[in-house]
């Protein structure tokens, strides 16, 4: 880019229902995984930034939890984390899955973010397992009920009319300076993004009580002679039946995790890695304090 061509940006927060596919509309814009992707509601504990950086515009993508019925305090503090993140924001892309329609939490979460009297583009996600008679009655009732920027339809599967999306996106962008090197896709800490993609190994191999009920630390990550990256980290349980659970037959589930979570993590860090998991239940729960990263 020339120095002397003045340059545009924006922070952008991506709201919306749980699984409305959020996580993987941000890893397609980037075209790296950096944000976990499971079928389970809320896998996004926190804000996951990922920076979008073309020609003279750089834009700052906000992946937010899914926003929920919220059901406990970990649910309740994962809606904040949500709300927040859209207040602090320039504007709101707005994922609907087109497949399950414009429910009633959508329609509260529109219902809420339009006080906030930012611009809002609707995405319609997963067009390509939906179709425009779907897609028609939602933008029809959003019209009605609130200004709307744009709407566009997408897969964020399979990346279709992402790169329209983005053209819109860059258009509402005002005048800023760069705030990351043009070469930078996230400020995610490596042990952030290390116990991420453990954690995502969890959520997507086990069933619905272990996952939200565990948090994984990472010990030490450090460079081997030889190039690759050594990890070694803590899962922790609420008790000792997860404990259990967590580890499975014969250390049958750990190593599964292990396995697939040293995929990712080798993906994501460029380079092989050895990864070491050990797994303790911890007196009292896990779910009591606000996980530390």
């Amino acid at each position: 880019m020339d120095k002397s061509e003045k340059t545009k940006g924006a922070a952008v927060a991506i709201i919306g229902s749980p699984n409305a596919g959020k996580s993987t509309l941000l890893n397609k814009i980037l075209g790296k995984k950096i944000s976990i992707v499971t079928d389970k509601p809320q896998t996004t504990e926190e804000r996951i930034l990922g920076i979008n950086t073309e020609g003279n515009c750089q834009i700052l993508f906000y992946d937010t939890p899914g926003i929920g019925k919220p059901i406990g305090e970990r649910a309740a503090r994962i809606n904040r984390v949500a709300e927040h993140a859209a207040h602090e924001m320039d504007f709101l892309l707005f994922i609907i899955d087109t497949v399950k329609g414009f429910g009633e939490n959508d329609r509260g979460i529109l219902k809420n973010v339009a006080k906030l009297e930012k611009p809002i583009i609707v995405v319609l996600n997963k067009m390509d397992l939906s179709n425009n008679m779907k897609a028609v009655p939602i933008v029809e009732e959003i019209s009605k009920a609130v200004k709307v920027a744009e709407f566009v339809p997408i897969s964020a599967k399979t990346g279709d009319n992402v790169d329209k999306l983005l053209e819109v996106i860059r258009q509402y962008a005002p005048e800023n300076p760069f705030l990351y090197d043009e070469d930078e896709l996230t400020n995610l800490d490596d042990n952030f993004a290390a116990a991420e993609f453990i954690r995502e190994q969890i959520y997507i191999n086990s069933d619905n009580e272990i996952p939200y009920r565990t948090i994984v630390k990472i010990d030490t990550m450090e460079d081997a002679e030889d190039g690759s990256l050594n990890i070694s980290a803590e899962i922790v349980a609420d008790n000792e039946r997860h404990r259990k659970m967590l580890i499975g037959h014969e250390g049958s589930f750990i190593k599964k995790v292990r396995l697939y979570a040293r995929k990712r993590l080798k993906e994501y860090f460029e380079r092989p890695v050895a990864l070491e998991l050990f797994v303790k239940a911890k007196k009292g729960g896990v779910d009591k304090k606000r996980r530390k990263r």
